[in-house]
């Protein structure tokens, strides 16, 4: 399995990295790698959402578009950022390093890119009541920074994770041979 990892990490760094702008930077390359598997996370999760329904009820649904429509121009960003600070700063204390820093880029994914729906949800939410107090702007954007990150870990936890450490351990694995 390593061997197959490494032909294709070293593919992926030859040919696609190779050909983006500062990919040769190992953090700059992360986050080119991290942004590829958040846009295929949400590539395999959102079809999927028609099994969900099955599931889980007509909600899920909605839910999945939502974060189709909405998860992309925020998610994949936002795993850029995560990808490269991750192998920028952190790299070098976590253990089984491709594998470990996919999951930690993964892990701040999803608080970043929580912290930037809710704070665009307060905002919307400030804009239709704009006599609201500031402590209750405050309440309003740490209950939706819950909501949002609950209802994107509950959703999308199953392949992110997943496809984040597979995307690091490629990653490394390139670097490797």
């Amino acid at each position: 399995m390593s061997g197959r990892l490494g032909r294709l990490g070293g593919r992926w760094n030859h040919y696609c990295l190779g050909k983006l702008p500062f990919g040769d930077r190992r953090d700059v390359g992360a986050g080119y790698t991290m942004a590829a598997a958040a846009v295929l996370a949400i590539t395999v999760a959102v079809p999927s959402a028609r099994l969900l329904e099955v599931i889980f009820g007509p909600h899920s649904i909605w839910a999945m578009g939502f974060i189709g429509v909405v998860g992309l121009p925020v998610v994949v960003p936002t795993a850029f950022v995560a990808g490269s600070i991750t192998w920028r700063y952190l790299r070098s204390i976590l253990p089984c390093s491709g594998v470990g820093a996919g999951v930690v880029a993964t892990g701040l994914t999803y608080v970043f890119a929580t912290t930037i729906a809710a704070m665009g949800l307060t905002i919307e939410f400030f804009w239709t009541n704009p006599d609201t107090m500031p402590t209750g702007l405050l309440f309003v954007f740490v209950y939706l920074w819950f909501a949002v990150g609950n209802i994107a870990l509950g959703v999308l936890a199953w392949i992110a994770v997943p496809v984040g450490a597979l995307g690091g351990a490629i990653y490394e694995r390139g670097y490797s041979i």
